[in-house]
């Protein structure tokens, strides 16, 4: 289960979101393509740890669940425009309800920090960051 892979599913699938970045959302960094075009806005998101539970072996649960840390890194051409993107992601995750994104239940996102601000360290591009914890689940078929 990916739950960085159906957040990315979800925040594409917001209108404020894609707006704004179109489908410049990437996992685990900017690819190389996308750096000779920066500064300019976009989302990173980066695994930065979480706890899985349940799906035991003859525990008799049937779901598994992932609270997934995400780290969101959101670009702008400037400190402001980055500002803007990173107001829409709160937004978006903040009105996260439960609905299935790249066959991950997404059931809510917690603020699991304040945002940042920085500067991206290769670059030098200005950006935002804020922590989320999501929480995903996939469901087992239940054999008859």
């Amino acid at each position: 289960m990916d739950v960085a892979a159906a957040t990315r599913q979800y925040l594409l699938a917001q209108a404020e979101i894609s707006d704004l970045v179109s489908d410049r959302i990437f996992i685990g960094g900017l690819r190389a393509d996308q750096a000779v075009s920066m500064p300019r806005k976009a989302i990173v998101l980066n695994h930065s740890g979480g706890t899985a539970f349940g799906g035991g072996v003859g525990g008799g649960d049937l779901t598994e669940l992932i609270e997934q840390r995400i780290d969101f890194f959101c670009y702008g051409e400037t400190a402001v425009e980055a500002a803007k993107v990173r107001t829409a992601v709160f937004g978006a995750m903040k009105r996260m309800i439960r609905q299935v994104f790249s066959g991950v239940l997404l059931h809510r996102a917690l603020e699991s920090g304040g945002a940042v601000s920085l500067k991206d360290p290769d670059g030098g591009w200005p950006l935002f960051m804020q922590a989320w914890s999501v929480l995903g689940a996939t469901t087992v078929p239940v054999n008859s």
